[in-house]
């Protein structure tokens, strides 16, 4: 957090453009649960490494926790040098590691969001930076979506989406205390005898404004 304050400074100074880039390990879950914490550790090692190896000594390379990791791209004139460096640092950790006997393959989703293209101007520095993490994070998940090993640039649109799927999760979080849920049974038949042959229940919810 002080490195990306210290970019945005920089950055505003200079009128620079920089990088975030939210990574996520695809499949590291497995690798840990099947062979152990102590390999799963030499693993997010050998992954610090890869990602060092990928970008210049000017930027940087933090763990933001479990297996995610955030980059920091200083200078980046295009949008085009970001998503190069996304697809390098995939292309990196989409190699086999070597563990010792084992050699395990996983791969990575990368959001990327830009300074200032992303934020605005006007919020204090640690908005901007609490921001610029949450665009990428958000970019990342839908990278994620479109399958393993893909990058995905933060768009406005994702943030109203992500507003509508949190206000969706609060109703449905009410909508048994307000009667909101209702049973429905619809039949089954079988289509050569006409013979009901079983029930399938549907849970129909009658929000109120939604339809």
């Amino acid at each position: 957090m002080d490195r990306l304050g210290q970019n945005i400074l920089g950055a505003e100074q200079d009128q620079r453009v920089f990088a975030v880039l939210f990574i996520d390990l695809d499949r590291f879950k497995v690798v840990n649960d099947l062979y152990g914490h102590v390999i799963g550790d030499a693993l997010m090692k050998l992954v610090a490494q890869r990602l060092g190896k990928s970008v210049r000594e000017a930027d940087t390379v933090a763990r933001f926790g479990g297996d995610e990791f955030v980059v920091l791209l200083n200078g980046v004139a295009e949008r085009n040098r970001a998503q190069a460096v996304a697809e390098k640092i995939i292309q990196e950790l989409s190699r086999p590691f070597e563990l010792g006997e084992r050699v395990v393959t996983i791969g990575a989703s990368i959001g990327i969001t830009l300074f200032p293209a992303d934020v605005d101007a006007a919020w204090n520095r640690e908005d901007i930076a609490s921001a610029l993490l949450s665009n990428a994070d958000m970019a990342m998940y839908q990278a994620k979506a479109k399958g393993r090993n893909h990058c995905q640039f933060f768009e406005q649109p994702m943030q109203e989406s992500v507003k509508r799927n949190l206000a969706l999760e609060q109703d449905l979080r009410h909508a048994v205390a307000k009667n909101e849920l209702c049973l429905y049974y619809q039949p089954i038949y079988e289509a050569s005898s006409n013979e009901m042959t079983g029930m399938e229940a549907l849970l129909r919810w009658r929000h109120p404004v939604l339809v």
